[in-house]
């Protein structure tokens, strides 16, 4: 009966269904990696691997942090399923039984999809990943953040993939002094000083200092920054910058 289900279709592009436990990704990267997930960079590297057929968000969108979410993921899917504990009596994680429901469920309803692909770092989900490998004869993928991804889950799978990968990463942080220096613009007569934007984003996105010079350093040798010169600042010198706005639009940065 399985194999009659999931039977594919030779020659023609994989569809995929993705089930994302975002609770695990938003919180994963917060405490993890101090920043949030970078929907657009997954949601290509998904959309690589196949045609996206269906997308759905699994988390309790009752939390504050979360509810601001909402407005990101919609771009990219408007299946969104509220997650949260309709008994606050009971300290009990619903995401994970209602994300494991609604898999079985397109498992045994669906016969036309070639891959599963779940979000979640969670080992629990390892039975459901090896079910739909072993017997449901698709292919599974598995995304998990780094630093809260299970091995379990990892061998129960054909592929995984880790995030924030090491372009996203960057991308990430370029953004902060993309936003930094637009700020610095705003407020200081146009003046942007090197040391400041540094420290401005280190303090206040707890980043290791050595990470942010270094991406300060890397966008400078791509020409999207300039070190524009010296000036005496409080008798110091200190180094002013000029990012070129329309480059770095063109290259895909600066949603600030």
């Amino acid at each position: 009966m399985w194999n009659r289900m999931f039977r594919k279709k030779n020659g023609k592009e994989k569809r995929i269904v993705a089930f994302v436990d975002y609770e695990s990704w938003f919180y994963g990267l917060e405490n993890i990696h101090k920043q949030k997930p970078d929907i657009a960079s997954w949601f290509a590297d998904l959309s690589r691997r196949g045609r996206v057929v269906d997308c759905i968000f699994f988390g309790d969108f009752s939390n504050p942090a979360l509810k601001n979410e909402i407005g990101r993921i919609r771009p990219y899917s408007n299946k969104i399923i509220e997650t949260r504990n309709p008994n606050p009596k009971f300290q009990k994680d619903y995401t994970d039984f209602i994300m494991l429901d609604n898999i079985y469920q397109r498992a045994l309803s669906s016969s036309d999809i070639d891959v599963f692909v779940l979000f979640s770092g969670d080992g629990h989900f390892s039975s459901v990943a090896s079910f739909l490998k072993n017997y449901g004869n698709v292919e599974v993928g598995i995304y998990g953040v780094s630093g809260a991804f299970s091995n379990l889950l990892k061998n129960s799978c054909d592929w995984w993939a880790e995030v924030p990968s090491k372009a996203s990463r960057k991308n990430y942080v370029y953004e902060l002094l993309f936003s930094a220096m637009r700020e610095a613009e705003k407020n200081k007569s146009n003046l942007v000083h090197s040391a400041q934007i540094v420290d401005s984003v280190v303090k206040k996105h707890q980043l290791p200092a050595e990470e942010v010079k270094s991406c300060l350093q890397e966008l400078i040798d791509k020409g999207l920054i300039a070190k524009q010169g010296l000036i005496v600042n409080k008798n110091e010198q200190v180094i002013v910058l000029r990012p070129f706005w329309d480059e770095i639009k063109a290259a895909g940065f600066a949603r600030v």
